[in-house]
């Protein structure tokens, strides 16, 4: 019954289809939501060990001349979940989830690897909160406070997280030549989070639509979806994604065939972190990676149609 209304199905053909009452279905979902949690747990590795191998692994990621992004262990993204409005009784002021898109949701901060397995998340403030300050009340947010991720790794984050301590973020604004570039590669390297989502939403049908329960109940079901997702990258799950359609066209997509066979050892050295990238040297770090990536002469990819020209 679990995973059937997670990917989609409706509570009211699945309680009748198994025989049991409405308050026996939800507590049945949460049993087994509280399993899946505590079998399949998201966590993030702080220790030195494994952040050098995350780190290997964006490293690896890069061309081999072109591997400037020395440090990276995840990337960084917000995503809105919708809720129904929440009830007076449930939160003291239910405006502050109504967020700048136009409905109720719940902030979502959460970190990837390179194999678009979460790795970190936070669903503790409202959908009206900024990505920066709902990363600010996170125990992640805690844990770089304190120290507990070493000198020389960082995060990718977008333009939101501008100013945080370990989060390497791109240039805004009018920019340079050499600005862009990097900018696009930093952005490139970051995508992977902006694919977990994507495949997150698409293959649980349940976030499709608001989550029409009660809001303690919410970021359970959410977690419940990305540990599910992790375990299904782990075993390379092939599996055919029906997106939400949105035009006439009904276009079907599938999730890639994802598989990791690990980092090479090489990689996997002590400057594989950047000695230079302090917990308040991120602008210093960025205008360093810009220079490097101008003596290695890199660009931005030309389209297919300039170069025709």
């Amino acid at each position: 019954m679990t995973i059937r209304w997670l990917a989609g199905g409706s509570y009211l053909d699945l309680k009748v289809h198994m025989g049991v009452a409405t308050s026996t279905f939800y507590d049945i979902v949460e049993d087994v939501c509280d399993a899946i949690i505590e079998t399949f747990p998201i966590k993030f590795d702080t220790s030195r060990d494994a952040l050098k191998e995350r780190a290997a692994e964006f490293a690896l990621r890069q061309r081999p001349h072109m591997r400037v992004f020395r440090g990276v262990v995840g990337a960084i993204d917000g995503l809105l979940v919708q809720i129904r409005c929440p009830w007076k009784s449930e939160v003291g002021m239910p405006r502050t989830f109504f967020c700048r898109k136009g409905f109720f949701a719940l902030s979502v901060q959460a970190v990837c690897d390179t194999r678009k397995r979460f790795i970190f998340v936070s669903m503790d403030m409202p959908g009206s909160t900024h990505d920066a300050r709902a990363f600010s009340m996170s125990a992640l947010w805690e844990a770089i406070q304190l120290g507990y991720i070493s000198q020389g790794f960082y995060l990718l984050g977008d333009a939101a997280y501008r100013g945080i301590q370990h989060i390497l973020t791109p240039f805004i604004g009018n920019q340079t030549a050499d600005e862009s570039v990097f900018s696009f590669y930093h952005s490139s390297l970051r995508m992977c989070v902006e694919c977990s989502f994507g495949i997150l939403v698409a293959r649980w049908g349940i976030l499709w639509k608001p989550l029409k329960v009660s809001l303690r109940r919410v970021p359970k079901i959410v977690e419940t979806c990305m540990c599910l997702h992790n375990v299904m990258i782990d075993r390379c799950v092939p599996q055919e994604i029906r997106p939400p359609v949105y035009s006439k066209s009904g276009r079907v997509t599938y999730r890639p065939h994802i598989d990791n066979n690990g980092a090479p050892t090489q990689l996997m050295t002590d400057d594989g972190a950047d000695s230079t990238a302090d917990c308040g040297g991120m602008t210093d770090l960025r205008s360093k990676l810009k220079s490097q990536m101008k003596e290695l002469e890199m660009r931005r990819p030309q389209l297919a149609i300039e170069r025709q020209k």
